[in-house]
């Protein structure tokens, strides 16, 4: 997970799960393993060993299971399926081709589905699961994981880049993108949009001018984390501290709060929160920051060195 990787939540039992994450320089290991956190003593299982052999720069090793890529945001559960997907992750190991893949893991038997099963998004990277257990990517491009069905229901784009942090609200059923840039290093700038599922066009969010706003843009972050908490009616946004200079400087205490509101300017501000959890990886938090609906709170995993880190909203 420290090589751009993510995880992904079955929000039902409280389990966390990491598939096949890996790729490029860091690693060849396409092991699933997981942890539920709603029990006294977690501890991680192995679901699947990694692959005997690993294959070089390829979608899928000799045995049939997906190779290990940066998951990035790609990674996250289907409760229609019952399947953890890995919707076009990137950067194959070792020389970080970018090979499309598709992929769903059975949590009932612990087995993926095979290279095939799956049907290939054209456009954009798996970042976001809405409500209905669709996965969208990018481009806005809609995975139905039940039909095995690829849909673009989103025909109007604004200027605003989205490449992650994503997140759902489930209470307006909308899809929330804000990044720095292209979420990733590149470019400046901050870009925020809104996308109601239900609809077919993506909406420029702006945001009431305050300290926490200047601080956000500030930071310049990457790789960050976004989940929504519908107890609270609001997104917390994390990237582990600052990334103005190009890298972590780390300040794992700092979180953002974003206020969604039905029409009119948004607000951004600091979470207060008590306690400091670990740095996170250099190579950033993805979406290893989750809400979890039965502890009503989000669970952090700064990375594979640390501890899991929990913050209760409510």
């Amino acid at each position: 997970m420290d090589a751009f990787s993510g995880m992904a939540i079955k929000e039902s039992t409280s389990e966390l799960i990491v598939a096949a994450a890996g790729g490029h320089g860091d690693s060849a290991d396409n092991r699933t393993v997981s942890i539920r956190i709603d029990v006294d003593a977690p501890v991680w299982v192995v679901r699947k060993a990694a692959s005997p052999v690993a294959g070089n720069n390829v979608g899928y090793n000799a045995d049939g299971q997906p190779a290990s890529m940066h998951t990035y945001q790609s990674t996250h559960y289907s409760p229609t399926t019952d399947r953890v997907l890995r919707v076009r992750p990137r950067y194959t190991y070792p020389s970080a081709w970018d090979v499309n893949t598709n992929d769903g893991f059975d949590l009932s038997t612990n087995t993926w589905d095979g290279e095939g099963v799956h049907p290939l998004a054209t456009g954009g990277y798996g970042f976001v699961r809405d409500s209905d257990g669709n996965v969208w990517t990018t481009a806005f491009e809609r995975y139905d994981p039940l039909a095995k069905q690829w849909s673009k229901p989103i025909t109007t784009r604004t200027a605003d880049q989205v490449r992650f942090p994503g997140a759902y609200d489930s209470k307006r059923r909308q899809i929330f993108t804000l990044q720095w840039g292209d979420g990733q290093g590149a470019d400046t700038g901050l870009s925020a949009s809104r996308i109601p599922i239900d609809g077919h066009s993506q909406l420029s969010v702006t945001f009431t001018s305050n300290a926490a706003l200047e601080q956000l843009k500030a930071d310049q972050p990457m790789y960050a984390a976004m989940d929504y908490d519908p107890l609270n009616d609001e997104f917390l946004f994390y990237a582990g501290g600052s990334w103005a200079g190009a890298r972590l400087a780390p300040i794992p205490e700092r979180v953002y709060a974003v206020t969604p509101v039905d029409s009119g300017p948004w607000t951004i501000r600091l979470k207060e929160v008590t306690g400091v959890p670990a740095a996170a990886s250099p190579a950033g938090v993805q979406n290893r920051f989750r809400y979890v609906p039965a502890l009503k709170g989000f669970v952090l995993l700064p990375s594979s060195k640390t501890n899991l880190w929990f913050l209760r909203t409510k």
